[in-house]
């Protein structure tokens, strides 16, 4: 099998998972491992980032494919965006997912994988008449806000975009697997990207499900 520069981000993203989010440069300040006067200026700069407070503004039916790509999930993914962008004809999905520690490097990849096919297969039938597909992998990060307590945030951890027809065939061949799915990258038809700098989730949650109770937050999982 091929292995080229896509496929080695893959295989990034897995170390970072690993290894957790606060390991990110710029990230420390936000999970507390910053102190100092800086620090606090820095987070009151970045607190718009928190997500919290969502109120699942979705369309009723786009809401109800989150819920089953979550439940196909076993509650590893948790939906947080879920649109179609009519404008460049792309449907697109952020799917905030909590890397399992007890799995190696390769059960990762598979993890992540996972994911992201659930959703292509999720997302299949509301997509009919789009180009393109876009899942967005989010990794959780907690925060201490100055004036709202604990809040989370979402670090991007890769962006998957393929072609409709592309994820189709991939599906309907009956045989995914991670050198099947690797193939995708390494032929060119699976864009799968890990941003070179940190990037903090800026989107619009849509989708009213949060996965608080799975970090080990108080909260309900309405956010």
């Amino acid at each position: 099998m091929k292995w080229n520069i896509r496929f080695a981000a893959f295989l990034l993203m897995a170390v970072l998972a690993g290894t957790g989010c606060s390991v990110l440069p710029g990230l420390k300040v936000l999970s507390g491992q910053d102190t100092g006067e800086a620090a606090e200026n820095r987070l009151v700069e970045s607190s718009e980032l928190v997500m919290a407070n969502k109120s699942g503004t979705t369309d009723p039916a786009l809401n109800g494919v989150a819920d089953r790509i979550e439940t196909a999930a076993g509650g590893s993914i948790d939906i947080i965006e879920i649109r179609n962008d009519l404008n460049i004809h792309q449907f697109q999905v952020y799917a905030l997912i909590i890397p399992d520690p007890s799995l190696d490097q390769l059960g990762q990849l598979n993890q992540f994988r996972r994911a992201i096919e659930l959703t292509w297969r999720g997302i299949m039938q509301q997509s009919i008449g789009d180009e393109t597909l876009k899942v967005a992998l989010v990794f959780p990060g907690r925060v201490q806000t100055l004036d709202r307590g604990p809040g989370f945030l979402g670090v991007i951890g890769a962006t998957a975009t393929i072609d409709r027809a592309d994820a189709l065939v991939y599906l309907d061949s009956g045989s995914p697997s991670l050198q099947n799915f690797a193939g995708l990258i390494t032929d060119g038809k699976l864009a799968y990207d890990v941003p070179p700098d940190q990037e903090l989730y800026r989107g619009t949650p849509n989708h009213p499900v949060f996965m608080l109770s799975n970090l080990g937050s108080s909260a309900s999982s309405g956010g």
